[in-house]
């Protein structure tokens, strides 16, 4: 007999995105350094969904990049990212009071960025951008989160899922 298990909370990431009045608060816009665009900064993307059945099967790997300074990091760079968890039965969109921070995932070693081509921002100062994944993979009644670039799983970090069976 197969048991299938039921998320009973929401497990995400924070992120900036470009500004869209329709879909984002004024509060969260903000000018873009880099880029010089209209932001809107504390968006939540979900990796898993409070009500979603647990998969064992299958990870689910979303992409992101990063801009950073190579004044700053000019070779190395310790990339980090963090999941949030939120009971509400509908995830929000943005972060608001019912989101926690849960836990951290950390390159286990700094990245070598040496190779990446640097650009100028709208700031005048020279950027790398760092195309990354998180991959969420169901072990068991765990969630593991990994960072991955270039292919290569980095860094990685565990988190006990609240689930009905």
């Amino acid at each position: 007999m197969v048991q299938s298990r039921i998320s009973r909370c929401n497990y995400g990431t924070r992120y900036h995105a470009d500004f869209d009045p329709f879909k984002h608060l004024e509060c969260d816009k903000y000018i873009d350094k880099v880029s010089g665009r209209a932001k809107a900064r504390n968006q939540l993307s979900w990796y898993l969904k409070r009500g979603d059945n647990i998969d064992e099967a299958k990870p689910v790997r979303l992409p992101w990049h990063i801009n950073v300074s190579t004044e700053q990091f000019p070779n190395y760079y310790p990339l980090s990212a963090s999941i949030f968890t939120c009971n509400d039965r509908e995830p929000p969109t943005r972060q608001i009071s019912t989101v926690r921070q849960g836990s951290s995932i950390q390159s286990e070693k700094p990245m070598n960025i040496s190779n990446l081509r640097s650009f100028k921002g709208t700031d005048g100062k020279q950027y790398k951008k760092i195309d990354f994944s998180i991959e969420m993979t169901v072990i068991g009644t765990a969630l593991e989160f990994a960072l991955m670039y270039q292919g290569k799983r980095i860094g990685h970090s565990s988190v006990n899922a609240q689930i009905d069976l």
